[in-house]
């Protein structure tokens, strides 16, 4: 996926979006698998002024309930193959990426016009709930900025060209190194779940790619 295409498709779906009456600050859901339509979703909800709000595809249902009516969700951006972990309610409109294709490639591939701020939120990552139930932590655009603007000063991650994405969306962890890649130019290459829990798919793969930079925890 080449960055024409991510911002083209990113762009007809923020479109979307804001005909279904998403705007500044509104919590949107997205609950995809791994992939350039995961991009996509992000990019879209955020170039429509929102918020997403991550959620791992393997979370149990209560959990996925207990976020969406947490969040006041009217709207879920998802998948075909990801939509059935989505408990049903009546007032929450799916929209399936994968199946909306056609409609989307209708819209304007321009960027629409919005009056986002640096302090309007860019996505709400939730706690485990180990302490109690799960609380979303607000990431404003301000302080994504701020975030990579410093790790870029402290280690150079703009001398990067390949970066790879091993860890979920729904942890800051995957957020982090995916916008170090976008906002610095680099290729960004996203594993699936299925890859990264079996070494040796990963180990063939950096044998044949390049990773210049790959973000995980000391364990």
């Amino acid at each position: 996926l080449s960055y024409r295409a991510l911002n083209e498709r990113s762009n007809q779906l923020a479109h979307y979006l804001r005909s279904k009456g998403v705007k500044e600050n509104t919590l949107v859901p997205l609950l995809i698998e791994r992939g350039s339509d995961m991009l996509v979703g992000m990019l879209g909800i955020l170039k429509a002024g929102a918020a997403y709000v991550p959620i791992d595809t393997d979370f149990p249902l209560d959990r996925v309930s207990y976020m969406l009516e947490d969040i006041s969700a009217t709207v879920v951006v998802t998948s075909s193959e990801s939509s059935q972990n989505i408990p049903f309610n009546p007032i929450l409109e799916i929209i399936e990426l994968d199946e909306e294709r056609a409609t989307l490639r209708q819209l304007p591939s321009e960027r629409p016009v919005t009056s986002l701020q640096a302090d309007h939120l860019a996505y709400v990552i939730y706690t485990s709930g180990s302490t109690g139930k799960p609380k979303g932590v607000q990431i404003s655009h301000r302080n994504l900025v701020d975030y990579v603007y410093g790790l870029d000063n402290r280690v150079d991650i703009s001398a990067c060209r390949s970066f790879a994405l091993v860890s979920s969306i729904a942890t800051d962890l995957g957020n982090t190194v995916l916008y170090g890649s976008l906002m610095t130019g680099g290729a960004l290459h996203v594993f699936s779940k299925n890859t990264v829990s079996h070494i040796e798919e990963l180990h063939e793969y950096f044998g044949v790619h390049q990773i210049d930079c790959l973000k995980i925890v000391p364990s």
